[in-house]
């Protein structure tokens, strides 16, 4: 980025442009030292907007890059399908199970 250059303490410029001054007031030269402010200002403002587009594109860059990995990783495992049930247990099976797995607990 551009260094900013100073524009001098603020009593020294607006004792310049009192009326009341002793000293003459030369408006050419006020004019173009605040053209030049402005341009610098005005490259600088160019300058963060490219900086804020470049940052703007690296984050969606990354938020894509996310979500590939998120969806990779989930399909990246098995998935189901209607014949993967051949392995399920009857809901019934389980009931089953778990009262006699108690039973021998109680009486142990």
């Amino acid at each position: 980025m551009s260094e900013a250059q100073p524009n001098g303490p603020l009593g020294e410029r607006a004792a310049a442009l009192t009326p009341n001054s002793t000293q003459p007031v030369d408006l050419q030269a006020e004019c173009e030292y605040l053209r030049l402010q402005l341009q610098q200002v005005s490259k600088e403002r160019d300058d963060l907007q490219k900086l804020v587009t470049l940052l703007e594109a690296h984050d969606q860059a990354e938020y894509n890059g996310l979500i590939r990995f998120v969806r990779d990783a989930m399909l990246e495992g098995p998935t189901w399908t209607p014949s993967a049930e051949d392995d399920r247990h009857d809901f019934r099976n389980v009931v089953e199970e778990l009262e006699k797995e108690l039973s021998l607990l109680a009486g142990a």
